[in-house]
């Protein structure tokens, strides 16, 4: 009876330091294993992970600006924790000095709808190389005539007709690693008066919602470089 009545003893200890343990290791850190309740929160849209930047979601890279995914383990500093979440891949981001402030960007189109109105955040984990990097400039299209399409002037292809824009930005001014979060309803409309003027992130009841998210480059000062790395591109609630 007291051999058994010490091992119920142990047991229960066992249990209980488990559970102490358990609830003490933040989700995803050491190996733990993230609850169900917080795997819906976060929506990865690109980590870089795959090496190709074509596909998942497949990107274009325009105007005066490279984009090449590279090995992360060089890029050092910053926030520790978002060094220790960030996988062996991130995308580098540069374009030598030009002319004005705009140097190009890169961007891509949703196939299918999602309901971006879950979310509350964009958020990006961005590597710095030090005061003057640039600015990321946010571009989100959204769909305000159920066309599934922008329609654009033939004029002025930065003119969309019956669609809106909302932007926001993002100034690079700081040495390492660092999460930033952008809130939804922080960013403002850029061509008021050719949609709806609202922010329709739903894709509901034949409604395209977000279709088109673009990231510009923006130099800090007038013909400056432009350099830093993205990774873990994701929708956060």
């Amino acid at each position: 009876m007291r051999n058994k009545l010490i091992f119920a003893v142990c047991v229960l200890g066992f249990i209980f330091s488990f559970e102490i343990c358990h609830l003490s290791i933040p989700a995803g850190a050491m190996g733990a294993p993230i609850p169900r309740s917080e795997q819906i929160e976060i929506l990865r849209i690109d980590d870089f992970e795959d090496g190709d930047i074509a596909k998942s979601p497949s990107w274009w890279v325009f105007d005066n600006i490279s984009c090449e995914i590279i090995g992360s383990g060089g890029l050092n500093g910053g926030d520790l924790g978002v060094e220790r979440s960030v996988g062996e891949r991130a995308l580098l981001i540069k374009s030598k000095g030009n002319i004005e402030w705009y140097a190009g960007g890169l961007g891509f189109i949703e196939k299918y709808p999602i309901d971006l109105s879950k979310y509350k955040d964009l958020q990006f984990d961005i590597f710095g190389f030090g005061a003057g990097d640039g600015t990321l400039k946010i571009e989100i299209y959204d769909d305000d005539n159920d066309s599934w399409t922008f329609e654009k002037d033939k004029k002025d292809q930065n003119k969309l007709l019956f669609d809106d824009r909302f932007i926001s930005a993002i100034p690079i001014n700081w040495s390492g690693w660092k999460r930033v979060s952008v809130p939804f309803d922080s960013f403002i409309d850029d061509n008021p008066g050719a949609g709806n003027d609202k922010f329709d992130l739903g894709a509901k009841n034949g409604k395209g919602g977000v279709l088109q998210i673009q990231l510009i480059c923006l130099a800090s000062t007038k013909g400056s470089p432009i350099k830093f790395a993205v990774d873990n591109l994701r929708l956060a609630r």
